[in-house]
């Protein structure tokens, strides 16, 4: 939020212990209809080394997980199991917050990756800062843009939900009846949340997600 606007976000989501959200399917056998539940863990990246405080959106970044209690909770309430399958965006920082979880305890796994789950693209603003970017200032109380716009060779917030939505489609339907963990980016949580609670997207821009 902006420092002159009050906050009115309501309480963050994440860290894997936090959030969790069910994807029910439904079935016929007969007469009995029965529901079969596959479930995701989202876990936001470690914190993004930025000094300068560019826009870096999509491009990858350097990531601090030498506090490393940050991320045992999540290596603790993380399911395990056979029936557990983890996605990472293509991005880095969401590898090294994985490697930093099972450091911490969580046996040792194999991931996917999914450029679908990928931070939301701000195509020529990265590597500005947000003032450069954005000379007229902020244009939403909760984020810099509305949910509609797209910056140059970028994409917009309701675009990132289109994406992330076929992707969590595409692995529900994959692992159907499973576990999920899917580390990824703050927007793609965000966009993801803004779909299971039915929120308009620029509504969904109020909700704070906190990184691993």
């Amino acid at each position: 939020a902006k420092e002159t606007q009050p906050d009115r976000r309501p309480p963050t989501l994440c860290t894997a212990h936090r959030l969790h959200l069910n994807l029910f399917h439904r079935f016929d056998t007969k007469d009995i209809t029965m529901a079969v539940v596959t479930r995701w863990f989202w876990v936001r990246h470690a914190p993004v080394i930025n000094p300068d405080h560019i826009v870096y959106g999509a491009s990858d970044m350097p990531v601090d997980v030498s506090e490393t209690h940050m991320f045992a909770p999540a290596a603790r309430a993380l399911p395990r199991g056979e029936d557990v399958h983890w996605l990472t965006s293509t991005t880095g920082r969401t590898h090294r917050t994985r490697d930093a979880i099972i450091r911490e305890g969580y046996p040792a796994i194999t991931s996917t990756e999914d450029a679908r789950f990928a931070e939301q693209g701000l195509g020529d603003w990265e590597g500005l800062t947000w003032e450069e970017a954005l000379p007229g200032g902020e244009q939403h109380p909760f984020w810099h843009t509305t949910a509609e716009y797209r910056p140059p060779n970028g994409e917009s917030f309701t675009d990132v939900i289109e994406r992330v939505h076929a992707g969590v489609r595409h692995w529900t339907a994959a692992f159907r009846g499973q576990d999920i963990v899917c580390v990824a980016h703050g927007g793609v949580i965000r966009a993801m949340a803004t779909i299971a609670l039915g929120m308009a997207p620029d509504k969904g821009l109020s909700i704070g997600v906190d990184n691993c």
